[in-house]
């Protein structure tokens, strides 16, 4: 898609050419956060490693992990909110109740 984007016809179509864009930078944005997550669990594996032979603290390795988890949990909440309609906006209303939930 970025060679496309490099050719010099491309912006001759600007309607066209604002969708490949935002392909693009959706497509990258995916990549980004694969990467984060997989990045993530390379470190975790290298430190067990090293915490196997008592070479990093349980602490280090448990925030290691945390670390990991939430980049993971992040990706699947992205994943979660991919599709077209999560894109739009929304309006909460909300109104004010009593303990028993009357207005």
């Amino acid at each position: 898609m970025e060679a496309v984007s490099a050719q010099p016809d491309f912006w001759n179509d600007p309607e066209e050419a604002e969708k490949s864009m935002k392909q693009i930078q959706v497509r990258k944005s995916w990549t980004n956060a694969y990467e984060k997550v997989e990045t993530s669990l390379q470190d975790v594996e290298v430190l067990f490693d090293f915490y196997s032979l008592d070479e990093v603290s349980e602490e280090e390795m448990k925030s290691e992990y945390k670390k990991a988890l939430q980049a993971l949990e992040e990706l699947e909440l992205k994943k979660m909110l991919s599709s077209e309609e999560d894109q739009l906006s929304a309006m909460l209303e909300i109104n004010p109740a009593d303990e028993f939930g009357r207005k």
